[in-house]
């Protein structure tokens, strides 16, 4: 290498150069043989001549350029090197660009020095574009406008510069942006690779207001602009020119920024372009038009005049709604998804620029409302979980990356918009009736749908109560009682109402002072819990937990019993709900553990209130209780009907019910009274009668109220009467029975059928095959039993037929 400087003639220097570069390349030599000066020393001389011009001496710029580019990429060397020195070695490589004659030599030498700087030293890169720019714009401009090749390379070296130096760009584009502007247009003697080069080199200019952006408006953009519009518009209509031109449309929009509407004419003509190519209704053509269109509202953004107007936020609305409506129903969804971003890409725009009320209401509500009226899936999942994060709830970060938290942090504040979403109540009401409404019309929901639904509904349902507990009310009126009332078998509804459920703890679901207001959600919830079991495919799939906040609801109902309405609306739903248990046959335990607390409630709701204030309902309730229990006796006798000698006790639960069931019913004399219903229970106390194990004391007390209540007829059945073990069992379990007469419809001819029953009943008892022990104890029994037949007849033919 210390031989470079002693050669002065070019071609001997060059091939000199290739010498050194060969044993380089080849590893016989290494960089680290040589000192630091003598690289340097060497670089000096190739870069001096680099700045000799004569178009004999390519050879030997060529070979200048490969050899400091190659001593360069070594380590060693470059941190030798200071700034200056990089700075200068990148001055004389543009040098050769802007005044050499080797037009791709010159080029090279840009590129490696853009790449060098780059690479070691990139925070000279923003500094050394500043010298690059004029020169690559020369070459575009004066030098080699005519040579495709110099043009294509030179445009490809800008487009870089945008990428890599997007500010030093912006900065400058004063400089370079209107000498490339012609080539986004296209045409015969334009390649479409090098349209392409100088859209991607405009792309980096921002929409601004500004001096600078005066002047560009003022010039060459606002002239080749508006000669450029009426080959747009024929270019937009024609379907397979229209795909470069929203592209084209936007760097109108980067170079003009706010000035676009300065002219009314010139913004309509832009207007229809941007229209005409929407309607052509191609995917990536209208996804390119909303990606022009977020542009738009940069520019906006770009001037305080402009960012404060409530009428053009409209404006830069209009898109989005009216891709949204229904008459785009046929836009394919990821255009419609794009609008959505488009939304967004606005709202964190004039998030801190617009009044709240006023962006509410021309940014927010309109696009909302459309949005839960959207019929697709992933618009509506979008949709609710943009009103959760509103409500403050959680979001679903799978969804989409434009949709996070921290995507939605960026266009609103929480805690200020739920109070701004709470005092818009009416609205928040509106949207989930969409969704109810919509679901009522047989539209399919699928899982992440009302999973983002029970989010948002979760949110609302947990700010009101915290912020605004008596709107919560009218909520769930609104939105779950309502659409009840019109017969629509919404599962959304109900899941709303779940959800509720187990949001709202059971202590609070009844907190203000005001009886009325807990009276109507008293009645409206058991309404809806009646309803909610009034869906036979949705028994399996109802929660325990669920259930478990039911049960304490109930309760709380309860607590309203003594005054008020509440009990006695509650017994009413009751009834419609007891009478719907046994149309539905076989039921899940747990769901029928629920109905059974429902008519436990209700007995205690009328020994609370006592049998006189719901005269009217007593006797339905407990006819439609009886068939409960019944049901529930004849589902334990279904579960067991496979076991043939050993039969299981009845669920400890159910035997309870029965014998709360019976017992108020003695006690409140209800008259008259179904008997028949009784005999219902006959299968299930045939079989525990036959059980060869002692009976549990729960079990043995509900048997005794049964045969005080019931018809005697069950002993005088086949199954009964032909075994003495099973009779005499019965006649010890069995009271003696002026209770029953006292309770039941006292009739004459009932009477006279009981006595002939009983009787009949206990006549082959003493030639039966038993102890002579058990012999005496059942005929003592008997006969005590029908000493009281005898006093309780003669009293009833006292007193003529009137009750005891």
């Amino acid at each position: 290498m210390n031989l470079l400087g002693q050669i002065t003639d070019p071609d001997s220097r060059a091939d000199l150069y290739e010498t050194v570069l060969a044993e380089l390349t080849s590893g016989g030599g290494s960089q680290n043989r040589y000192e630091p000066e003598a690289i340097a020393s060497a670089i000096a001389l190739a870069t001096s001549d680099l700045r000799r011009r004569r178009s004999s001496l390519l050879p030997l710029h060529e070979y200048a350029i490969r050899f400091i580019s190659f001593i360069l990429s070594g380590d060693e060397t470059v941190r030798a090197l200071d700034d200056h020195t990089i700075m200068s070695i990148f001055k004389d490589f543009v040098y050769v660009l802007a005044e050499g004659d080797g037009k791709s030599c010159a080029l090279t030498a840009v590129a490696i020095a853009h790449e060098f700087v780059s690479c070691v030293r990139p925070h000279l890169l923003s500094a050394a574009s500043v010298s690059l720019i004029p020169a690559l714009i020369s070459c575009l401009d004066t030098r080699f406008p005519d040579n495709p090749s110099v043009v294509q390379e030179t445009l490809q070296s800008i487009s870089h510069l945008a990428v890599s130096v997007p500010e030093a760009m912006h900065s400058l584009r004063y400089l370079w942006a209107p000498v490339i502007f012609p080539y986004v247009f296209g045409n015969e003697s334009v390649s479409k690779q090098v349209q392409e080069l100088a859209i991607a080199a405009l792309k980096s200019v921002r929409p601004s207001y500004s001096d600078i952006g005066k002047r560009l408006y003022k010039s060459k953009i606002q002239i080749l602009a508006k000669r450029r519009l009426g080959e747009m518009q024929q270019r937009a209509a024609d379907v397979k020119e229209a795909e470069s031109i929203p592209a084209i449309w936007e760097v109108f929009i980067r170079l003009l920024g706010v000035y676009v509407f300065a002219d009314t004419g010139f913004w309509a003509k832009m207007a229809l372009i941007w229209k005409t190519c929407l309607r052509h209704n191609q995917s990536q053509i209208s996804i390119a038009c909303l990606d022009s269109w977020m542009v738009v509202i940069d520019a906006v953004a770009s001037h305080p005049k402009y960012l404060h107007s409530v009428q053009l936020t409209l404006l830069l609305a209009n898109p989005v709604k009216y891709l949204l409506t229904d008459r785009c129903s046929n836009i394919p969804l990821s255009v419609r998804m794009k609008s959505i971003d488009t939304w967004m890409h606005l709202l964190k725009i004039l998030k801190h620029n617009l009044p709240k009320t006023e962006l509410f209401a021309t940014a927010y509500r309109p696009i909302l409302s459309l949005l839960f009226q959207s019929n697709d899936a992933a618009i509506l999942i979008v949709a609710y979980n943009v009103l959760g994060f509103f409500l403050g709830g959680p979001v679903d970060q799978s969804l989409n990356a434009s949709f996070t938290s921290q995507a939605l942090s960026q266009i609103a504040d929480e805690a200020e918009w739920r109070r701004l979403m709470i005092e818009n109540f009416p609205f928040i009401v509106s949207l989930f009736q969409a969704a109810v409404a919509r679901d009522c019309l047989g539209i399919v929901t699928t899982d992440a749908e009302r999973g983002a639904l029970e989010e948002a509904w979760s949110a609302c349902v947990e700010a009101l109560r915290m912020h605004s507990p008596c709107r919560l009310f009218d909520l769930m009126n609104e939105v779950i009682v309502k659409p009840h009332r019109k017969k629509c078998n919404s599962v959304v509804r109900i899941l709303l109402l779940e959800t509720s459920i187990s949001t709202i703890p059971s202590s609070e679901m009844f907190i203000t002072d005001n009886d009325s207001i807990n009276d109507s959600l008293a009645g409206r919830l058991t309404n809806q819990y009646v309803n909610m079991f009034n869906q036979p495919h949705k028994l399996p799939e109802i929660n325990k937990a669920l259930l478990r906040e039911w049960n304490a609801i109930i309760s709380n109902l309860m607590k309203f019993a003594q005054r008020g309405q509440t009990g006695t609306r509650f017994l009413k739903l009751a009834i419609s709900l007891l009478e719907l248990a046994s149309d539905q046959g076989q039921l899940p335990p747990h769901v029928l553990h629920v109905y059974i607390i429902v008519a436990r409630n209700g007995c205690n709701f009328i020994h609370q209130k006592g049998p006189a204030t719901v005269e009217d309902q007593i006797t339905p309730f407990f006819n439609s209780s009886m068939r409960l229990l019944s049901l529930a006796l004849s589902q334990y006798d279904s579960d067991n009907s496979d076991s043939e000698t050993v039969v299981r006790d009845p669920d400890r639960r159910i035997c309870h019910f029965a014998i709360a069931l019976l017992d108020s019913i003695r006690q409140h004399h209800v008259l008259p009274f179904d008997c028949n219903l009784l005999l219902q229970f006959n299968p299930v106390i045939t079989q525990l009668l036959r059980s060869p194990s002692p009976l549990p004391e729960y079990t043995s007390s509900f048997l005794k109220r049964c045969f005080t209540m019931a018809d005697l007829s069950i002993l005088t059945e086949t199954s009964v009467a032909n075994d003495p073990t099973v009779r005499i069992k019965a006649v010890k379990a069995f009271p003696i029975p002026s209770d029953l007469l006292r309770r039941a419809d006292h009739r004459y001819t009932q009477w006279s059928e009981l006595c002939t029953q009983f009787e009949k009943a206990t006549a082959d008892i003493y030639t039966s095959k038993v102890p002579s022990r058990l012999k005496n104890e059942i005929a003592k029994r008997i006969e005590e039993q029908h000493n009281s037949f005898s006093k309780l007849l003669n009293d009833r033919r006292r007193k003529g037929n009137q009750l005891f």
